[in-house]
């Protein structure tokens, strides 16, 4: 169990409440992340390539230029590169163990 403790202090006489109770931790599993694979990779250079930066060219504010710029690399980056949510395997899946030692722990587990 878990005591959290607040303290008021006041001029006269200090207050005190304890709350007892187990805490619970919200586990978030679902995390989108981004794949930077070469197919995307591909894609993302092939977009940018293909932009036409006449409308940025034209423009004369500066902060204007800036907008219209990061609006088009926004588009294809996001086009590119999807959220994509990783599956339960995926997340419980400890970067740490190898290729290796989860072959030794099957062959362990098997004798």
């Amino acid at each position: 169990m878990e005591t959290c403790g607040v303290i008021s202090v006041s001029y006269h006489l200090p207050n005190y409440i304890l709350i007892s109770g187990k805490a619970k931790q919200k586990v978030n599993n679902d995390r989108p992340l981004t794949r930077f694979i070469p197919r995307n990779m591909q894609k993302f250079q092939h977009m940018i390539s293909s932009i036409v930066f006449d409308d940025i060219y034209q423009s004369r504010d500066v902060n204007e230029c800036y907008e219209l710029f990061e609006a088009k690399l926004s588009t294809c980056y996001n086009d590119c590169f999807p959220l994509v949510r990783l599956s339960r395997k995926c997340v419980r899946d400890k970067k740490w163990v190898t290729r290796g030692i989860k072959l030794s722990l099957c062959s362990r587990k098997k004798k």
